[in-house]
């Protein structure tokens, strides 16, 4: 139950809520709670289960490095979901020549954006 309580206070900023009366912050009590049931649930999967690829994607966008000593965590999941929504919510709005355009723009601004190798996507 600390855990939960953890979950909510970080990784849902409990404490920068500015809702201004009962029932709105009763709403957004409850979808938090949903929220973190979901993000339970998760860690519950074993490899051998079919979301468990997408499980592993998710958490290394969260900042999980892969190392069995730390275990997957509630909030650097939640972390990796936002991550990947944000992204999914990119690719629906913006053309493939767009993202390679930005792509290359952005490189010669900073260099290599990523050590990862580069993906058949971009």
């Amino acid at each position: 139950m600390d855990r939960l309580f953890f979950l909510e206070k970080v990784g849902f900023k409990l404490q920068s809520w500015h809702q201004e009366n009962g029932n709105r912050i009763a709403w957004r009590l409850a979808l938090v709670q949903l929220a973190a049931m979901v993000l339970y649930e998760l860690l519950k999967l074993e490899p051998n289960e079919p979301m468990w690829e997408l499980l592993q994607t998710i958490a290394r966008l969260g900042g999980h490095k892969g190392k069995r000593r730390r275990p997957l965590s509630p909030t650097g999941l939640m972390r990796g979901l936002m991550r990947l929504w944000a992204a999914l919510d990119t690719l629906q709005d913006v053309d493939q020549k767009t993202l390679q355009r930005w792509r290359r723009q952005l490189e010669d601004l900073f260099g290599t954006c990523s050590s990862r190798r580069r993906r058949s996507v971009l």
